[in-house]
């Protein structure tokens, strides 16, 4: 469930398996983006998840050419949600991928994750620089609240994938009629 992922992320620690954030004068500040990024994501996509009621629908489609994913009951679509991909996470190898690097993904689903790539450039928070790293799948959680909260997302929604699991950044929202 995508709000007790994000909870669980708060008490995670920054290392990861390859050590992507280490010991320097930007670490600090990362870190206090990260947590504030995390918390003030949480809070909205609560807010949205309480009023769209995401998690409630036995069904979700995705297609790669609508940039949506398509929430149903019944074979009856419900909602409609516009989205971006954050990244994905395999168990068998335990890393992520930014969905910026992920070369399977039409460059519409992740232009808005350039700003996150840049600010990590920017700032020299490696974390949103690296294209693929370990780290386990709370941790999966923390970097979709952070491009989320970077570029302006409503909420999350984590599908299963090949074997891993997609994030997907959600930045609009519409009731079927």
């Amino acid at each position: 469930m995508f709000v007790a992922g994000l909870v669980l992320t708060k008490t995670v620690a920054s290392q990861t398996k390859e050590k992507v954030i280490v010991q320097t004068e930007w670490a600090a500040d990362y870190l206090k983006f990260r947590d504030e990024s995390c918390e003030a994501f949480l809070e909205k996509s609560r807010k949205v998840n309480e009023e769209y009621k995401i998690l409630s629908y036995s069904r979700w489609d995705f297609t790669q050419e609508s940039r949506q994913i398509v929430f149903s009951d019944k074979g009856v679509k419900k909602l409609i949600a516009d989205v971006q991909v954050a990244g994905d996470w395999s168990p068998r190898s335990g890393t992520w991928m930014w969905g910026w690097n992920n070369s399977s993904l039409d460059r519409p689903l992740t232009k808005e994750l350039e700003k996150v790539k840049a600010l990590g450039q920017e700032k020299k928070w490696f974390e949103l620089t690296k294209p693929v790293f370990a780290i386990d799948s709370d941790y999966a959680w923390t970097l979709t609240a952070v491009a989320g909260q970077i570029i302006g997302a409503k909420t999350a929604y984590r599908g299963p994938d090949d074997g891993g699991y997609i994030y997907f950044l959600i930045t609009d929202l519409k009731w079927v009629k």
